[in-house]
């Protein structure tokens, strides 16, 4: 992988420096923190057919359905001729309202839904975010004892104060546990559900904290990349354990935590993926551009390439796609310069570049595409006359070569 700056640098924060961090990452390997090598899967000297065929015919589109959409309209996103399956983030807060009372008739009616219309659910999880009237960190947890980390929070946010838990915080993981129990118990190896999406961080991503505010906070309560990485360990040794029959699939974007110094630590980053990989957890990777020049610049086809050779076994799958949608209507352009080339030219260069293999891009063996509401609603034969049909064939063409060229097929054959 393309070095993207220092590593290992510890922040000991109120923690009290060097020696007191590597103390707490210790003590927490002690006390069940998964270290790098613990109940890792080693490389496979041949191929695992029966783990191979639980993620036969899951190439293709995966829709990000998030809660306004599902709550408006899914059946018309749902039946979309492209759509493969859904990614769905439930948030904690409500699917345990209170400690140990669980509900998760959201999740039986989202599965029943994807059932109607023939497209797989990625079952995702959320703990925490930055949307400062709808977080999905219960209230409670703070009254059983869980630190607040408080900043001012971006993206959506936009620079309102807002609280997130201390993720690292052993009471947070010990009731995060027994959720995971708890949903393993009633969803493992569930018809229907094609993966899981473990929380690790950020609206679930591997991710810390992406905002200006928050990276020098979780800074500030002692966190370091070496224990973001024991908590990513952990949180996947937990879900495996809960769901030893349904493949586990983590999003990431390039950053693990907003600090410009370590270049938002997009090295370790990169290596919380290949340690995922290792375990067998698929990897969609945000950061997909309609320019090849950032795409090189920030390694986003590069760190997927660094992942094949668990593609091409079987072990895993990758999928790419980007947090803003890959095509947006002209209005939408122009009010947004960075979405300015995010037009069906663009979204033609996206595609083809999320393959690589083309102006200088390896191959990233890519069998998932990650998509975003506007393209595929633009794109909807049920519009008629006001489907845009260039993104549609556009978005059709892309996803035969994902299935023509999908390695779980191949291996199949």
């Amino acid at each position: 992988m393309t070095d993207h700056g220092k590593m290992g640098r510890l922040v000991g924060g109120t923690l009290g420096g060097e020696m007191a961090t590597v103390a707490l990452i210790v003590a927490l390997g002690v006390s069940g923190w998964a270290q790098e090598g613990e109940s890792a899967t080693p490389a496979s000297q041949g191929i695992d057919r029966k783990w191979v065929e639980k993620q036969q015919g899951k190439a293709g589109f995966y829709l990000r359905l998030p809660e306004q959409q599902r709550a408006e309209n899914p059946d018309f996103y749902l039946s979309h001729p492209l759509v493969d399956a859904a990614i769905v983030t439930f948030k904690w807060k409500h699917l345990e309202p209170s400690p140990g009372q669980y509900d998760f008739s959201d999740i039986d009616r989202t599965l029943d839904l994807c059932k109607k219309h023939n497209k797989g659910l990625v079952m995702g999880f959320s703990t925490y975010g930055q949307t400062p009237d709808d977080q999905p960190t219960p209230d409670w947890l703070y009254e059983k004892g869980v630190r607040k980390i408080t900043f001012n929070g971006g993206g959506v946010a936009k620079g309102s104060e807002i609280d997130v838990p201390k993720a690292w915080d052993e009471t947070y993981f010990a009731e995060y546990e027994k959720l995971i129990q708890a949903l393993g118990a009633r969803y493992n190896g569930v018809p229907g559900i094609w993966s899981v999406r473990p929380a690790f961080g950020h609206i679930g991503n591997v991710n810390a904290q992406p905002s200006k505010g928050g990276g020098p906070a979780f800074l500030a309560e002692g966190w370091t990349p070496e224990i973001w990485t024991a908590l990513c360990l952990r949180v996947t040794q937990a879900f495996q354990s809960a769901f030893p029959d349904t493949p586990l699939i983590a999003l990431s974007a390039k950053q693990l935590l907003k600090d410009k110094e370590h270049d938002d630590y997009a090295k370790e980053a990169n290596e919380i993926l290949e340690k995922l990989a290792k375990r067998r957890v698929s990897i969609i990777s945000f950061g997909l551009e309609p320019e090849v020049e950032p795409l090189v610049k920030n390694n986003i086809i590069g760190r997927l390439a660094a992942l094949a050779p668990y593609a091409l076994r079987g072990e895993i799958r990758l999928g790419v796609g980007d947090d803003w949608p890959l095509w947006v209507p002209e209005d939408r352009r122009q009010k947004q310069d960075f979405l300015t080339h995010r037009d069906e030219a663009g979204l033609a260069r996206e595609l083809t570049y999320a393959f690589g293999g083309v102006e200088g891009l390896p191959e990233s063996h890519v069998s998932v595409m990650f998509v975003l509401h506007p393209e595929i609603e633009a794109s909807h034969p049920d519009l008629g006359p006001q489907q845009n049909k260039k993104v549609y064939d556009i978005l059709a063409a892309a996803r035969e070569r994902l299935k023509q060229e999908d390695p779980i097929a191949a291996l199949l054959k």
